[in-house]
């Protein structure tokens, strides 16, 4: 996700009829740093074009639903994520031909991977559709000291190397 994490603002739960769930929202502002980019390969008539997505910011009021229930950490069996409306992204592109290192201006290949990577978000996480994120298998980590107790049910998948940072 780059350098940068994200900020979350206005942070609120929500009531909902289930008793099986659990609303966030908040706003959220990211930028994605300057070590952050995306690349991908074109073919044009002009040959090989690799395009660079960078300076990528994405800002909007995200819903994380967190739902079913269960009785062990981390309490909640899957985690979704969605956008209440279309998230302001912003980037830039910048355009190479391959082989030749020639840096090319190219305005409609701009325009349409724009377009597309704004299609794909909307199309994947503005509601109803959602990102959804499975906690069923997540790794319970034991403390090492013994000072500090560990009530886990014994049929949690626990790693082996795993460690934890004691709290005192």
């Amino acid at each position: 996700m780059g350098d940068v994490p994200p900020t979350l603002t206005g942070i609120k739960f929500l009531n909902t009829p289930l008793n099986n769930e659990v609303l966030l929202e908040a706003g959220v502002t990211w930028a994605a740093g300057e070590n952050f980019f995306l690349s991908m390969q074109a073919t044009t008539t002009l040959g090989d074009v690799l395009v660079r997505v960078q300076d990528l910011k994405l800002a909007g009021t995200l819903r994380m639903t967190m739902k079913p229930f269960v009785r062990h950490p981390p309490f909640v069996s899957q985690l979704h994520f969605s956008f209440l409306g279309k998230p302001d992204l912003t980037f830039d592109t910048s355009n190479e031909l391959l082989m030749t290192g020639i840096s090319l201006s190219m305005p409609m290949l701009n325009q349409w991977i724009e377009t597309s990577i704004h299609s794909a978000l909307v199309e994947h996480m503005v509601i109803p559709a959602s990102v959804a994120i499975n906690l069923d298998h997540v790794w319970i980590v034991r403390p090492h000291s013994a000072s500090v107790p560990c009530h886990l049910s014994s049929a949690l998948p626990v790693a082996p190397e795993a460690r934890a940072v004691s709290r005192t």
